[in-house]
């Protein structure tokens, strides 16, 4: 038995049904397409699915998902960031600067540059220069300056300059 956790986080998109329960209809993936029904029982948190995966093994992706994206608690901003990881980010901030200020400074040099360039120029890895490009960015240092396509690649890399 599949049983929603005491203190998920329900959305107001369930609806409530006057035997006690609650449903929320989510739509079918296969080629014949559709919408399968999931309910909620109100007094047990059991859950349970329509589709057929769900009458075959007791469980389906349906089913899955919901319970995981209740299980995790909300959000004041509703951006799906829990408390202490914006702290841990606001501890982080202090000892980034000095990375940030290196991304800075290579986009002012050669900018428009894209992540993949900039992480050439430094040795770094593109992992390490991506969060420092998406943090200028929310600070207003850095902002979009278009597309380049990728020599090697043929894909569209976006390009940063100093604002």
């Amino acid at each position: 038995m599949l049983t929603m956790p005491p203190n998920a986080n329900i959305p107001d998109k369930w609806v409530d049904e006057a035997d006690g329960k609650k449903y929320i209809t989510v739509p079918s993936w296969s080629a014949e397409g559709g919408i399968y029904k999931v309910e909620l029982d109100k007094n047990t948190r059991e859950i349970r699915c329509n589709c057929p995966g769900f009458k075959f093994r007791n469980d389906c992706h349906h089913v899955s998902y919901l319970v995981n994206f209740c299980k995790k608690p909300q959000h004041p901003h509703a951006i799906g960031v829990q408390r202490t990881s914006l702290e841990a980010y606001q501890q982080a901030k202090i000892t980034l600067g000095d990375h940030q200020a290196i991304v800075w400074a290579a986009i002012d040099a050669h900018g428009p540059i894209s992540n993949k360039q900039i992480a050439s120029i430094l040795g770094w890895e593109i992992n390490s220069v991506t969060p420092r490009v998406l943090e200028l960015r929310v600070m207003e240092k850095v902002k979009f300056a278009g597309y380049r396509e990728d020599p090697k690649t043929g894909r569209h890399e976006m390009m940063w300059e100093v604002v």
